[in-house]
């Protein structure tokens, strides 16, 4: 197992690191899969997100049972693409 140790910026959702140490990663087999751990100093910022009371919103419509409700109001994710029929019987995991 190989080991290198990067000091990097996130810019834009983008680890950048300098030209230096971009020379240490020829070391590495080109579309080797690699493991990253990201540590920093700083909090992340998270993003607010309109948040919803499930269960009251629940209780307010006369629902006895969260999956009734959820089938009938689901949740919206943004971004969220459900699987295809396709994608769901391929035996692919996912990438």
């Amino acid at each position: 197992m190989l080991e290198i140790k990067l000091d990097a910026h996130i810019v834009n959702g983008k680890i950048e690191i300098s030209t230096e140490q971009q020379k240490e990663l020829t070391a590495i087999k080109n579309g080797s899969p690699v493991e990253v751990i990201v540590r920093t100093e700083q909090p992340a910022v998270q993003p607010k997100i309109k948040q919803r009371d499930i269960l009251k919103e629940m209780a307010e419509r006369g629902y006895d049972s969260i999956i009734f409700y959820l089938m009938d109001y689901p949740l919206e994710i943004e971004g969220f693409k459900p699987l295809s029929r396709e994608e769901i019987y391929s035996g692919k995991r996912f990438e």
